[in-house]
């Protein structure tokens, strides 16, 4: 099943990425997408077929263009027991690892742009908390986009059902 889940996420995350190339924007006119309702009828081909053949209880897509959401639409359901609708604006999909290839493919953007260097110690652009110097030389992008920071990877006390515990993101990421 944690097979099935990884595909369906990377499928997702492709058709997402697709949509928002081909997103009918006022930057981009010429090719695509004619606006949200051509779109929410390519996307709902795809996706149905998807739930079907793979026998996916449900999912959400959402496109965002120039800053905007251009089109958000949950298929299927949240809770079958329930029968709870996908709702793009509450249902929570955890994507895990697949976020890596957005963060990345934005840090290199700014490395293109001369914003990011990956060869300088990340504590020159962290701003809450400091990496302490335990470590022969400092960590850099590179060591942390490699998977080579020495980090030990452990999410004991990072999860609650009850948000009187939720931690921020600052809080999860200093830990």
């Amino acid at each position: 099943m944690k097979m099935k889940s990884r595909i369906v996420t990377i499928l997702l995350a492709s058709l997402a990425v697709v949509c928002t190339s081909l997103a009918g924007t006022e930057t981009n006119t010429t090719r695509g997408f004619r606006g949200p309702a051509e779109m929410e009828a390519f996307v709902d081909g795809v996706i149905a077929a998807q739930l079907e053949s793979l026998h996916i209880p449900g999912a959400a897509v959402a496109v965002v263009a120039d800053g905007k959401v251009y089109f958000a639409k949950g298929y299927g359901y949240a809770d079958l027991e329930k029968h709870r609708k996908v709702d793009p604006e509450t249902t929570m999909f955890r994507i895990a690892s697949v976020t890596k290839l957005f963060t990345w493919t934005a840090v290199m953007q700014l490395v293109e742009q001369g914003k990011l260097d990956l060869k300088v110690d990340v504590n020159a652009y962290l701003k809450a908390f400091k990496i302490p110097a335990t470590f022969p030389e400092p960590i850099t992008l590179t060591h942390l986009l490699t998977h080579t920071a020495g980090f030990e990877d452990s999410e004991i006390g990072e999860y609650s059902l009850d948000p009187a515990h939720f931690k921020s993101l600052g809080q999860v990421l200093a830990n």
